[in-house]
């Protein structure tokens, strides 16, 4: 794998491309069937399984091979010493109430060291990332 100016670029433009179909035109518009309470209290709509399982098949394709994700943990975790954490809808209750304050969350752990982090905000397709110590 190699993470670049060029990988965060591409993801940039893919995060997107899931916000247009995914999120952008159903905040708000969340049938209660489509919506589970988990164990802990919080909730889960099938977009945030949609999304999650979506990131994970690119990040696959692109050399990744281990994830900590939110709607299927522990599934995929393959490697404690090197893997993804995703949280395909951050804000899942903001999304289903259609409160505009949502992100999706992805960091990429390397040996106990942080190696990147994304935010990215599909209301405004704002993407911060944090790599090698600096904020783009």
């Amino acid at each position: 794998m190699i993470i670049d100016s060029n990988f965060f670029l591409n993801l940039h433009s893919y995060l997107s491309v899931i916000s247009g179909k995914y999120i952008l035109p159903k905040i708000g518009k969340i049938e209660l069937s489509n919506i589970k309470t988990k164990p802990d209290n919080s909730k889960a709509t099938i977009h945030d399984v949609e999304i999650e399982n979506l990131l994970i098949n690119y990040f696959k394709k692109n050399g990744f091979n281990s994830f900590i994700a939110e709607e299927s943990f522990p599934n995929n975790f393959n490697d404690k010493n090197n893997y993804l954490t995703l949280d395909p809808i951050d804000g899942t209750r903001n999304f289903i109430n259609g409160v505009n304050k949502i992100a999706i969350m992805i960091s990429y752990i390397e040996d106990e060291n942080l190696l990147f982090s994304i935010i990215y905000n599909p209301i405004n397709n704002d993407f911060y990332h944090l790599f090698n110590n600096k904020i783009f």
